[in-house]
């Protein structure tokens, strides 16, 4: 009832987005970076992909703004 007076649907009102475990890209973008100091993204990105994650590479640049941050 009172999502109607508002506007909203329940759904919208119950909806809760499934956030994203990224404790394991992280573990391993610090493992390559660790391990290369000098790569870029583009290097560690591939690097990545060798060892078989598959990735979007919008997700994986805030771990390393956020492990470049840490430091």
């Amino acid at each position: 009832m009172s999502c109607a007076i508002v506007g909203l649907s329940r759904c919208a009102y119950y909806y809760q987005p499934k956030l994203q475990d990224d404790s394991v890209i992280v573990s391993v973008l610090n493992a390559v970076t660790d391990r290369h100091l000098r790569w870029g993204f583009p290097k560690c990105f591939n690097r990545i992909r060798k060892l078989g994650y598959q990735w979007n590479p919008y997700q994986n640049t805030w771990p390393l703004q956020f492990n470049a941050l840490a430091e």
